[in-house]
């Protein structure tokens, strides 16, 4: 009685990150841009041009990261370019985990664990997505 709800939750949160699976390569740049969008705003730029500054630094940002991992042969720089793209969906798949079974799983062993392998199964996406783009565009 107790195994029913749990596996109906890990589905949910697979199909949840599954969702997530367009969208976790943009993560990075996305983050970036309202970060920079924010520090114009505070600057005094007034909202209009914090929303064009936001747009250049994201737009910037995702340029720059494809174009290090299309130009740059193997090596740490393209390693370096891949893991700060993949490493917003680590994070997005932990905390993902974490949250959605605070409630369910009472000890907080196997809540780690299971987060962690959310962790892994959102970086695991981002990297399929990633390595899609680099064998759609090459």
């Amino acid at each position: 009685m107790l195994v029913l709800p749990l596996v109906l939750i890990v589905l949910v949160a697979t199909l949840f990150a599954w969702m997530l699976h367009a969208v976790t390569v943009y993560a990075l740049p996305l983050v970036a841009g309202w970060g920079a969008a924010a520090l114009a705003f505070k600057s005094g730029t007034g909202p209009e041009g914090a929303g064009l500054v936001g747009i250049a630094a994201a737009v910037a940002t995702f340029t720059c990261l494809r174009f290090i991992l299309a130009q740059v042969p193997d090596g740490p720089m393209r390693s370096g370019a891949a893991v700060l793209l993949i490493l917003p969906s680590l994070i997005l798949g932990y905390n993902i985990g974490l949250d959605i079974l605070e409630g369910i799983v009472p000890s907080d062993l196997w809540r780690q664990a299971i987060s962690i392998a959310y962790a892994l199964f959102g970086g695991r996406l981002a990297f399929a997505r990633l390595a899609e783009a680099e064998t759609r565009h090459s």
